[in-house]
């Protein structure tokens, strides 16, 4: 008999992940659960669902929902690397515009589509989170403020 048996209580990372499947949404930090424990309690609950394969990390302090794959049999992210790293950097706060790449692609001048790696940013700061997943990384293009 496990111990949350035992004691009627659901684990913390029982806790995170019932929270990550109820919400809808598709990345997630660790200041989201920080009302369910400490910081290296929340810590340590996530690590071991991703040790569980239940969430795949996707950058220092991101994680997502993990499915398996149709293609590979792996373990993978909910969605693609480009949308979850949009979703990470709206929720660090940045406004998404449009790159170069897609400004010009959009507007007939350049027949080159866009791969989507590359994220535009509406910021005068350096971004230094580092978003990405088994090679796959993302990219920013910084967009100063007026």
């Amino acid at each position: 008999m496990t111990k949350e048996a035992k004691t009627g209580k659901a684990s913390l990372g029982d806790a995170i992940l019932s929270r990550i499947l109820q919400s809808g949404e598709r990345v997630f930090m660790r200041a989201d659960f920080s009302d369910l424990g400490s910081y290296r309690q929340i810590g340590y609950a996530l690590g071991r669902l991703v040790k569980q394969e239940k969430l795949v990390s996707i950058g220092y302090g991101f994680y997502s929902p993990a499915e398996i794959s149709t293609l590979s049999g792996r373990i993978v992210p909910c969605r693609g690397i480009t949308t979850l790293g949009r979703d990470a950097l709206q929720k660090l706060g940045f406004e998404l515009c449009p790159t170069r790449a897609e400004i010009a692609y959009n507007e007939g001048r350049s027949t080159q589509v866009p791969t989507g790696r590359c994220i535009g940013v509406r910021t005068n700061k350096r971004i230094t989170r580092r978003i990405a997943y088994n090679g796959a990384r993302i990219y920013y293009e910084r967009h100063p403020v007026a």
